[in-house]
C-alpha cells in the first residue's frame, strides 16, 4: 500500500473514531485499514491514536501530523483531478439517497439532464423517507431535510422549501373553506406520521400550533398528496411538490396567508478530500440547476 492511501485512512480515522467506519468509508477490509494505520505510525516513528473500546483518538503526535496530512490529500486530489480531467471523459456511477417527494421534485430531472451530458456516467438512486448517512449507507451523496451530524459529511445548503396547506374542490365542497387556523381542528388532517398531528404554522405576525385529527396518516409524502387529490382530507405538502396540482385546479391553497415552517433543504456530501471528481461535478451541475430554478423549487 503506498503512502497515499495510508495519508487517507489515517485523516477518516480522525475524522471517524472508528476503524470499522473508516474502512468501510474507503471500501477496505479491516485487516487492511488496521495494517495502513500501524504501517503509517511506523514510518512516522510515533503512535498517531490512542485507542478505547468506543472510540478512537488522536495523539499529540497525531494532531500535529492531521493538518500535514490533510494538505498533502489536497494538492494530491488536484493534481489527479486535473490529470484526469484532460485525459478522459467524466464516468462513473454515481449512488444518491433521496426522500419520496425530493425525488419526484426535482431529482429525477437533475440525473436525466446530467446524463445527457455526460453519457458515461451512471446513477443508483436510493428513495427512502429516513434520515441518510453516507457511510453506513454507501452513498456518495444524499439530499436531507434534517441537520444533524454525520460524521466526515459536510451539509451543502441548497435552498428553503416551503410547506402550505391544500385541499381538492371536492372536499371543500363538502366540508367548507377553513378561515383561519382554528378551524382545522374541525377539518380531516392528512398526517405525515414523521411531523407528527401538531402542525407549526406561521403568518407575517405570528406562529401557533394546531392539533389535527384523522382517519388517514401515512409516513409517505406521496401518499398524502394521493390522498389528498382524492378528497380524503386536508395535507401539509411542500409547496414544489403541489405545484402543478395548484396550477390545473386539482387541488386548492387552503389558508394561503399561513405556511408551515421553513425546512432547510441540504446534501449531505463526503469530505472535500474523499470528494470524487463524480461527485464534484454533479454537485456543481446541481447548484447551477436549482440557481435557475429556485422560483419553482422554492417558491410561490
Amino acid at each position: 500500500m503506498d503512502t497515499l492511501e495510508k495519508i487517507k485512512a489515517f485523516v477518516s480515522l480522525s475524522q471517524l473514531g472508528s476503524y470499522r467506519r473508516a474502512a468501510v468509508s474507503l471500501n477496505m477490509s479491516n485487516a487492511s485499514f488496521s495494517r495502513a494505520i500501524s504501517s503509517l505510525e511506523q514510518e512516522l516513528g510515533a503512535p498517531l491514536f490512542v485507542r478505547t473500546t468506543r472510540r478512537c483518538h488522536l495523539t499529540s503526535k497525531g494532531r500535529d501530523f492531521l493538518p500535514k496530512a490533510e494538505r498533502l490529500l489536497s494538492v494530491a486530489n488536484e493534481v489527479f483531478a486535473t490529470s484526469k480531467e484532460n485525459q478522459i471523459s467524466l464516468s462513473g456511477r454515481l449512488r444518491i439517497g433521496c426522500g419520496t417527494a425530493l425525488s419526484q421534485m426535482f431529482l429525477s430531472d437533475l440525473v436525466i439532464k446530467f446524463s445527457q451530458l455526460h453519457p458515461l456516467c451512471s446513477f443508483e438512486l436510493f428513495i427512502a423517507d429516513r434520515i441518510f448517512n453516507l457511510v453506513s449507507d454507501r452513498l456518495d451523496l444524499a439530499f436531507q431535510v434534517f441537520n444533524i451530524d454525520h460524521g466526515a459529511s459536510e451539509d451543502l445548503p441548497l435552498g428553503i422549501i416551503k410547506s402550505i396547506l391544500v385541499a381538492s374542490p371536492a372536499y371543500i365542497k363538502l366540508h367548507s373553506m377553513p378561515q383561519e387556523p382554528a378551524d382545522l381542528v374541525h377539518h380531516l388532517g392528512l398526517i405525515n406520521t414523521q411531523w407528527g398531528n401538531k402542525w407549526a404554522m406561521k403568518n407575517d405576525k405570528q406562529k401557533m400550533v394546531i392539533v389535527v385529527e384523522s382517519p388517514f396518516c401515512s409516513n409517505n409524502t406521496l401518499t398524502l398528496l394521493t390522498l389528498a387529490l382524492s378528497g380524503a382530507g386536508i395535507a401539509f405538502l411542500p409547496l414544489p411538490l403541489v405545484f402543478k396540482h395548484l396550477q390545473a385546479g386539482d387541488l386548492i391553497h387552503v389558508l394561503p396567508n399561513w405556511t408551515g415552517l421553513d425546512v432547510d433543504l441540504r446534501l449531505l456530501q463526503p469530505n472535500k478530500m474523499f470528494e470524487s471528481q463524480l461527485s464534484k461535478h454533479f454537485v456543481e451541475f446541481l447548484k447551477t440547476q436549482l440557481s435557475e430554478k429556485s422560483n419553482m423549487y422554492f417558491s410561490y
